[in-house]
């Protein structure tokens, strides 16, 4: 059974960086002049509600396109503060691999054992009626190609964190503004802190 969480802020990160994905070196950097990036994350983040069945499920998103921006923007910021000269990819199309020295892709991905999860959003679970407290939560994988080459897919990051108020309208739109900012502030935190930390360990 989901227990009912405090009403306090809490966050949870989560690194599973295997042996195969060292962080790439200064020296292999210096060999690239020009970086490409990928975002591969949903349009919109994920507004859902998950019960103990599937027709308990309320699937829905926010109605945003500026969190999916935010990614692209953190990620060619950083690019462009290491000297890289930058291209966004609308698809993620294998010749992107050599039309840069440094292509990165941004995957999202569920986060661990929390169905309803994609990338970015709010989620609250439910069981047999009872909800525990919504979050906010970041979940992804960065591959960087180097010259074509793959170099490693097991970097990964998830940042998650409890929300002060107890339950989530029907959708996005019927939210009290107070709410809304609330999930806002903390989402838009979440985005920039979860990807610059795992850009650091990319060695990015």
């Amino acid at each position: 059974m989901i227990g009912k969480f405090k009403l306090i802020s809490i966050t949870t990160l989560l690194l599973l960086c295997t042996a195969c994905s060292a962080p790439l070196t200064k020296t292999q950097l210096e060999s690239a002049k020009t970086a490409g990036v990928v975002n591969n994350f949903p349009k919109e983040p994920t507004f859902n509600v998950i019960g103990t069945t599937v027709f308990n499920n309320e699937y829905a998103s926010i109605t945003d396109s500026s969190f999916h921006n935010k990614v692209t923007e953190i990620v060619t910021k950083r690019l462009e503060s290491r000297g890289f000269n930058v291209t966004t990819f609308e698809q993620d199309d294998e010749d992107n691999k050599s039309k840069v020295d440094l292509l990165i892709k941004i995957i999202p991905r569920e986060v661990y054992q929390i169905p309803g999860t994609y990338g970015f959003g709010v989620n609250q679970r439910s069981f047999l009626g009872k909800k525990a407290s919504p979050i906010v939560y970041v979940a992804l994988n960065i591959s960087p190609y180097l010259h074509g080459e793959s170099k490693g897919n097991a970097f990964y990051l998830q940042n998650l964190e409890q929300l002060a108020f107890d339950d989530l309208a029907e959708s996005w739109d019927s939210l009290p503004t107070d709410k809304k900012e609330e999930i806002i502030t903390t989402l838009n935190s979440k985005i920039e802190s979860t990807i610059n930390e795992l850009l650091n360990n990319v060695g990015i």
